[in-house]
């Protein structure tokens, strides 16, 4: 995927957000639900495999972070009592972090 790969997919992920699902038909609001899923858990696979290394090779430290949950909640907004790949959103309604 290479570093670049990264703006591919914010870009995707805009676009994506700016579909008026109102104007999609039943069918076609199905399959995006459906591959959206789908991309979501390549994406948490490929996000697990990055994390890895990033945790292994104590990347996270280059900042001072004290952990690599303190870097991704400071940094990414992830949830710091919740593994890196689960979401804070439910049904597309965001939960509030416990």
């Amino acid at each position: 995927m290479g570093i670049a790969g990264i703006d591919t997919l914010s870009e995707a992920i805009s676009l994506l957000d700016d579909v008026d699902l109102s104007a999609l038909t039943e069918p076609e609001l199905d399959e995006l639900a459906i591959r959206l899923e789908r991309e979501r858990h390549r994406l948490e696979a490929v996000t697990a495999k990055v994390l890895a290394p990033w945790h292994d090779r104590g990347v996270w430290l280059s900042d001072g972070s004290r952990s690599a949950a303190a870097r991704l909640s400071r940094d990414a907004g992830v949830c710091r009592r919740r593994p890196p790949s689960e979401s804070c959103v439910v049904l597309g309604r965001w939960r509030p972090c416990r």
